[in-house]
């Protein structure tokens, strides 16, 4: 949350020399009415299996297309029945994969994109489950911690890994007896092409968690479950065989696999696959290919946007005047994102209203709620006290305000519900609660048996409605009260990042703890500097550091006790790029003795 961002400005400007807004407009309502009378005719036909679905694709046009390094490469969806039986073959001759009900689980970390589709495909024929992992293996402790910690939780059968990073799985998956298979051995010429299961595991595939605020768990996602996802997706984001997509996300989390690998293959459509890593490192290569292959729908976590929006120069020279979907979900949508990066390729042709914020999560598979595809994103605007008190209001002359972005309401078929503390449903506008979810896409493991009902997903994310719209703010774990006030670590993040230019956007986590001895929580900021300002002066730390505190008490009315300036690289992160908050507790602990990787850019404030 933040202050209010106030009014989308006029970003038509520099679109007038391309002209294809509008022209393509009729044509989309047309492929969208079609688009969807085939999804519901192919969800009631079948499949009922991944190998039903590639074989389905057996005279596509559509592929997958890999840029790494600037390389490009290509999979025809029409080749993936025939290579994903051929790796069947090889692990069903290792004695890898079952025909049996409840069959076996293969973790799948593999870097290049072609090659883990291949073997995620290859796994599910097999009649297996597939579990995909972490891939920077040889360079990254996080990485190799996680799947260290999936493979001690899922005990699969074998891992399969690209041949550079066969030692270093071999070494992690030493300690759980887990075979190591490379991709090299699977995808190797052979006659050893297999049957499809027609009685695999139940669990098409096991997604882990990002562990933002606690360790990653697994959920076990069926066909059953995929089906329904691609089916709403379908039709929540327009997608049908003229589409093409471009992504940057991991294909071992839940939307890049989703968005990048199962919806174009329901949807019939090509789907461009760019290096996360490199992206992080060059995030013009994003903007580059979606102008390349003419993009109509992206998916990114909003600090992909504002990589983009802050980082990229020169957009005139890009063209994303097809694109009508740029999904925003995976973590806080912030209005600032949004008018930022539609500022900077307006002359790109940028549409504002290709925006689609949406909310959604693991445990249904992925998507839970979106904005209509076609209409500008929604902004509301609150009484900053009110959200305090767990009751979102209009705001009165001269109280502070708050901006934030609609999530848009659920997807077909799913059920999303608010409910507080004590076990009862709030239906009233502006309530403040638990979201639950029910739905054909909510995984069955992922429902509490201590629910009520037994039928909804426990979320642990906050939020409310709002003329009929989702509004987040933020997960339950990361919620304190001061004084009676309820208060939000994104917000406070948030604020604090804002308060200089020389602190990394996304970078900052937000502590609380209670001592014994003072019921009121100590509040503790970590927040990184900007790899340009490594070395700053004690009176430039000092100086950023008040700057953030007085934006907090501002623009919050809230005092904080601890501001640390840390250097860029310093917070622990997830897989996935986010702050891993528990680990970020022993760093705030280690803070207080130790002196930091690069000593001097610390500062301490107390404010009571």
């Amino acid at each position: 949350m933040g202050r209010a961002a106030g009014g989308h400005r006029d970003l038509d400007a520099g679109r007038e020399h391309r002209g294809v807004l509008g022209t393509h407009r009729a044509a989309r309502r047309r492929a969208s009415l079609e688009g969807l009378k085939m999804h519901t005719a192919f969800a009631k036909a079948g499949p009922t299996t991944i190998a039903e679905l590639l074989a389905a694709r057996s005279a596509s046009r559509a592929r997958f297309v890999s840029i790494i390094d600037g390389h490009t490469r290509a999979l025809p969806f029409s080749q993936l029945l025939a290579r994903s039986a051929a790796v069947a073959g090889r692990l069903r001759a290792e004695g890898l994969a079952t025909q049996v009900t409840g069959g076996s689980a293969i973790a799948v970390a593999v870097q290049d994109p072609l090659d883990f589709i291949t073997a995620f495909l290859g796994v599910a024929v097999a009649g297996a489950a597939a579990v995909p992992g972490p891939v920077r293996l040889a360079s990254s402790p996080v990485h190799q911690k996680r799947l260290g910690a999936i493979l001690a939780v899922s005990r699969p059968a074998a891992i399969i890994v690209d041949d550079e990073l066969y030692a270093a799985a071999r070494d992690i998956a030493g300690r759980t007896g887990t075979m190591v298979v490379s991709m090299s051995t699977l995808a190797a010429d052979n006659n050893d092409a297999a049957e499809p299961s027609a009685t695999g595991s139940p669990t098409c595939y096991v997604q882990y968690t990002s562990g933002s605020t606690a360790r990653p768990k697994p959920v076990e996602i069926s066909m059953a479950n995929i089906v329904a996802q691609m089916v709403q997706a379908a039709e929540a984001f327009d997608e049908n065989p003229s589409s093409v997509s471009v992504n940057w996300v991991p294909l071992y989390h839940d939307m890049g696999l989703v968005t990048s690998v199962l919806r174009p293959l329901w949807s019939d459509y090509t789907s461009v696959l760019l290096d996360p890593f490199e992206f992080v490192k060059r995030p013009e290569i994003w903007p580059a290919a979606m102008t390349e292959w003419g993009a109509t729908h992206t998916s990114a976590p909003d600090f992909g946007y504002a990589l983009c929006a802050a980082k990229v120069t020169g957009a005139e020279h890009f063209d994303l005047s097809r694109l009508r979907v740029a999904r925003n979900a995976g973590e806080p949508v912030r209005p600032a994102t949004l008018e930022r990066f539609a500022q900077a390729f307006a002359s790109a042709g940028f549409d504002y209203a290709a925006f689609t914020p949406s909310y959604g999560l693991a445990e249904a598979t992925l998507t839970v709620t979106a904005n209509p595809v076609g209409e500008p994103p929604r902004t509301f605007t609150f009484a900053e006290p009110s959200l305090r008190q767990d009751r979102a209001r209009e705001p009165e002359e001269g109280e502070p305000l708050v901006t934030l972005v609609s999530c848009g309401k659920p997807v077909r078929g799913t059920e999303v519900t608010i409910w507080n503390e004590d076990g009862e449903r709030l239906r009233e506008d502006g309530r403040i609660g638990e979201v639950r979810i029910a739905g054909p896409q909510v995984s069955t493991g992922a429902i509490a048996p201590s629910d009520a009902d037994g039928e909804r997903c426990r979320t642990g994310d906050l939020g409310f409605w709002w003329k009929g719209e989702l509004v987040l703010l933020g997960r339950a774990k990361d919620r304190f009260q001061v004084r009676g006030q309820n208060y939000y670590s994104a917000e406070i993040e948030d604020s604090a990042v804002a308060a200089d230019v020389r602190l990394r956007p996304g970078r900052a986590v937000a502590i609380a703890d209670c001592a014994a001895s003072d019921p009121a929580p100590r509040v503790t900021v970590l927040v990184e500097a900007v790899r340009e300002c490594a070395e700053l002066s004690a009176a430039d730390q000092a100086d950023i550091a008040r700057n953030v505190v007085r934006a907090i008490s501002s623009g919050l009315g809230l005092s904080i006790d601890t501001v640390h300036i840390v250097p860029a690289g310093t917070l622990p992160l997830t897989t996935s790029g986010k702050v891993r908050r528990e680990k970020c507790r022993d760093l705030v602990e280690a803070l207080g003795t130790s002196p930091l990787p690069r000593p001097g850019i610390r500062t301490k404030e107390h404010q009571r």
